[in-house]
């Protein structure tokens, strides 16, 4: 009765069938969200970028670069998912379960289950009994997770999905973040979008194409009212041109659309017109204190272009630095102000000129005495992976698509990517990654041992863990906006000048946690570690450690380079440990020494020659006997006299503040340590105003450590091996898609600078010479063989690089050849490229032969010489010493020489370049007219525009 009672009875099972439904439902969306998590994880793992994220009423639709699509829950309606996430481990993403990201999801052996990749499985997911089961054999096995329940329906793994236009990032419930970068998208900047014409004038606006690939094509589709074409198409840049007859012509309709395309994407902006009067406001007064500074004067105007103009008794201490377009119609004028160290407030009027609109700014600047005295900077929390200093707007690699990210074992492939960018000028942004070990052989050459980094910029250079360079380095020229990072180069013989690092004709470069270690301490064996030279200017070396280097950081290249001015460099955050000397030794520039670890340097810390201002602040010295040294100042024991370590004639200026001195040692001299803010030369003329602090500072902010703490902030934090994320790379070994080619690359220039000699001099050896060169007591002894024929060169070469017009002459004391041929030659010679050889080498030389002969040779062109013998002077003394003597005027050159000590010359012979370089090399040439044998020359009383100049 019981039975039929029940059974008889109706009976509601809605609620049961909903949520079987319910579960049923759940099961298709954790399968979907697994498969796209994996999907996720394998568009990471094979370098695939995102072209869509689209929102929908769950979640997101993700499209991938290949055309692939996934949907993603974004688990804002439901529970808990079965708590099935994925980890990183050793560079793979692996499946895990439960909470926490170590409880992996294993196999029956107890092995990891990979998300993607070759070894990668997808789990299988149940619902039985009312719990949720795993399986990661197909079925074969089931493992029991967490209660299932219809509540969970619209669950998700991932909590947030966000995007910028580089990366999307997807954030799982366990916190676990998957990056994946943005397909990059071709973008078309205008100088300006927003234009005034005016009747019969032309209009120009620039234009830069960013993020393109393959050929490009850019055009214009005008109006009748306004024309437009572009000119001067180049594959990232160029120029739009507008033209109108007829201005009433134009209203608020007329535009000009600019169409952009490269190989797979189009970009398209607008021209718009307007009809509005002229407009130029600016600010009529602007007050700075004396400080130097930027001073930043705002322009609101719809002028396309306007002419700037500082009077010309303020052009000593204000000029104009760069434009900054904020917006349209709104500039930012930026000038940079001088240090007023005088006791009088001083102006400047600056006009501005836009067509027939004339607006007058006058800048006051206060006295020198009514601005407060140096201000410390900020103790506070310096970060060692941020860029401070004279480098602060370097980026690097910064925007470089997957494309152009590279990871390289093999150093011939690296060579020859650089020579690749070189040869094409190549200033696309990338980012390489540098793994193994590179050697001297697979640089420029055996006798070369660099790699080039030329004619480019925008580069990143990172070393991943364990990555060192073996005796060779790097050769920066004409180069900008690059990084290096965490490279450890243990350091090149000095085979043509090699060093570590060398910077000419560079800017915007860091070089920052590498370690520089010498590996052979003889004088000389080794040349710089990190050079700067050759007008190279807002550089950064920072967090780099220096392990018993000699020659340690050159900042201008010789006492000659007036053009190293322009120099400006921050070290900062360095250990020197146990370095003979230079940290750095500057000519010319402006450095910013700070909060650097100098242990036991032997010979000299920081250096100033040659009218270089250095601000040395908040470091620490510990156990060194000279701190600073200045040029003529004295500095170590000579004969009876102290003389600096800087041979020269004109002194540096240092201003020294917040150092600790510790453990000073007992040799170390009664001064300690030197500072200079006035004179030219030890005691000798002064300047007529001294420097102040104002004359040294930086404009830059910057924050320093306490002084006290460097010993072991900087130990543990400096040089490579330091920063975590470059333990790895991103991505795997590549090499560029280039094949290892262990050959010798292309030749290039035979140096990067010349063997350091002494006073400022540098020697090479030209075409294979064997080169022995000496100085002493201001004496030039110089021995070499080889032939110097008008098809091939071999010589010995010592030189400095002169500017501008000269007058220059040498006493030769003696020349040994046994040679009679004119092959055979000691010569005062200019050049004005290394890199020529044979018909192309570019000379004019003044020379001595055997006995008494004199000669010249000159190539003024490639492909014709000119060489024969020099005219006898009339006055002839026996036993005085003959001169050679070179001008140059010009693109003129003569040649001529003296029997008389200089009081009469023979007939001047005269040559002319072409297009001679502002800057050329002179210096003295010998050859020996023989293959094997050596000739030696004797050369002394160099003088140099009536300036006698020491060897």
């Amino acid at each position: 009765m019981l039975f039929f009672s029940i059974w008889g009875c109706k009976y509601n099972d809605d609620e049961l069938w909903d949520e079987i439904g319910g579960i049923k439902d759940e099961l298709a969306t954790i399968k979907s969200q697994i498969n796209s998590l994996r999907a996720l994880v394998d568009a990471a793992n094979n370098g695939k970028s995102i072209t869509e994220i689209k929102q929908t009423e769950i979640g997101y639709t993700i499209t991938f670069s290949d055309g692939q699509t996934i949907e993603i829950n974004h688990g804002q309606d439901g529970a808990d998912a079965p708590e099935i996430g994925i980890a990183l481990h050793e560079g793979v993403y692996y499946w895990t379960k439960g909470k926490g990201t170590n409880n992996w999801l294993t196999d029956t052996s107890g092995n990891k289950i990979a998300v993607a990749g070759t070894d990668g499985i997808t789990p299988k997911m149940k619902i039985d009994e009312g719990y949720w089961y795993v399986s990661v054999d197909n079925g074969a096995n089931w493992e029991k997770l967490g209660a299932a329940t219809a509540e969970q329906a619209g669950s998700s793994f991932f909590t947030d999905v966000t995007h910028d236009d580089d990366y999307a990032c997807f954030t799982l419930k366990d916190g676990t973040k998957l990056k994946i970068p943005m397909a990059i998208r071709l973008k078309i900047e205008l100088a300006a979008t927003s234009l005034s014409m005016e009747s019969g004038k032309e209009v120009k606006v620039a234009y830069k194409l960013l993020n393109a690939t393959g050929e490009t094509q850019v055009e214009v589709i005008s109006s009748e009212a306004v024309k437009a074409r572009v000119i001067d198409p180049k594959a990232s840049e160029g120029e739009i041109s507008l033209y109108t007859n007829n201005f009433d012509a134009i209203d608020e309709y007329t535009k000009v659309i600019v169409l952009a395309s490269d190989d797979v994407r189009v970009a398209i902006s607008t021209i718009t017109f307007n009809k509005e009067e002229g407009v130029l406001q600016i600010t009529e007064t602007h007050e700075v204190s004396a400080d130097e500074q930027l001073l930043t004067i705002s322009v609101e105007t719809n002028l396309i272009s306007y002419d700037i103009e500082i009077e010309e008794a303020a052009k000593t201490w204000l000029s104009k630095s760069l434009t900054q377009t904020r917006a349209i119609r709104t500039e930012t004028e930026v000038f940079k102000v001088k240090a007023n160290s005088s006791n009088e407030m001083r102006s400047a009027i600056v006009t501005f000129t836009g067509g027939d609109i004339v607006r007058k700014v006058v800048v006051f600047q206060l006295a020198g005495n009514d601005n407060p005295g140096p201000v410390d900077p900020p103790v506070g929390n310096v970060e060692i992976d941020k860029l401070y200093g004279y480098a602060i707007a370097t980026t690097g690699g910064e925007g470089a698509t997957l494309a152009n990210t590279f990871h390289f074992d093999d150093g011939t492939c690296f060579r020859d990517y650089l020579k690749l960018r070189e040869k094409n000028k190549d200033t696309t942004p990338a980012i390489i990654y540098l793994s193994g070990k590179f050697t001297k052989d697979q640089g420029r050459g055996s006798g070369s041992p660099w790699f080039d980094i030329k004619d480019t910029h925008n580069l990143s250079i990172y070393g991943v863990k364990g990555f060192v360079m073996q005796n060779v380095g790097f050769f920066l020229k004409r180069a900008s906006n690059i990084m290096i990072r965490n490279i450890h180069i243990q350091q090149p013989k000095a085979d043509n000048g090699a060093d570590g690092i060398s910077m000419q004709e560079c800017n915007n470069i860091w070089v920052d946690h590498c370690t520089f270690e010498s590996m052979n301490q003889i004088k000389d064996y080794e040349d710089g570690s990190c050079d700067i030279t050759h007008a190279t200017y807002n550089v950064t070396v920072s967090w780099c450690h220096f392990i018993k280097t000699q020659k340690t950081c050159l900042v201008g290249h010789s006492n000659s380079a007036t053009a190293d001015t322009q120099i400006t460099a921050t070290f900062h955050h360095n250990y020197f440990d146990l370095s003979n000397s230079r940290h750095p030794r500057v000519r010319f520039g402006n450095v910013h020494v700070y909060n650097n670890y100098f242990k036991e340097v032997s010979t000299y810390g920081v250096g100033s020659a040659y009218g270089a201002k250095v601000l040395v602040e908040d470091n620490f010295f510990e156990a060194v006997r000279l701190p600073i040294d200045i040029c003529t100042y004295p500095a170590k024991p000579s004969g009876s006299s102290w003389v600096s370590n800087l041979t020269g004639s004109v002194a540096g200026y240092v201003y020294e503040r917040g150092n600790t001195y510790a453990n000073k040692p007992e040799n170390a001299g009664d001064v300690y340590p030197f500072t200079n803010l006035e004179y030219k030369a030890y005691n000798g003329e002064k300047l007529a105003t001294p420097y102040t602090h104002n004359d040294f500072k930086p404009t830059y902010e910057y924050v320093v450590d306490e002084t006290e703490q460097l010993p072991a902030i900087v130990p543990s934090s400096a040089g490579a091996g330091k920063l975590a994320k470059y333990d790895t790379a991103p991505i795997d070994v590549n090499n560029a898609g280039l094949t290892p080619n262990p050959g010798e690359p292309e030749p290039g220039e035979p140096e990067p600078g010349g063997n350091d000699l002494s006073n400022g001099w540098k020697w090479i050896s030209y075409g294979g010479s064997t080169v022995l060169p000496a100085t002493s007591s201001g004496v030039l002894t110089l021995e070499a063989n080889g032939k110097f024929e008008g098809s091939n060169q071999v010589f010995g070469f010592v030189y400095q690089e002169v500017t501008g017009d000269f007058v220059a002459t040498v006493q030769v004391d003696s020349y040994e050849t046994a040679s009679t041929s004119n092959q055979s030659l000691a010569g005062l010679m200019i050049t004005p490229d290394f890199a020529a050889a044979g018909a192309d080498f570019l000379h004019c030389m003044a020379a001595q032969g055997h006995s008494t002969t004199f000669y010249r040779s000159t190539r003024m062109v490639s492909g014709s010489s000119n060489r024969g013998g020099l005219t006898a002077p009339d006055a002839i003394n026996e036993g005085v010493k003959p001169i050679l003597k070179v001008t140059r005027s010009g693109n003129e050159c003569t040649l001529s020489y003296s029997r008389d000590g200089g009081v009469t010359f023979g007939k001047v012979n005269a040559a002319t370049f072409t297009d001679l370089a502002d800057t050329v090399y002179l210096g003295l040439a010998l050859s020996s007219g023989n293959s094997k044998a050596t000739a030696k020359g004797v050369f002394s009383n160099f003088v140099l525009n009536d300036e006698p100049m020491d060897f």
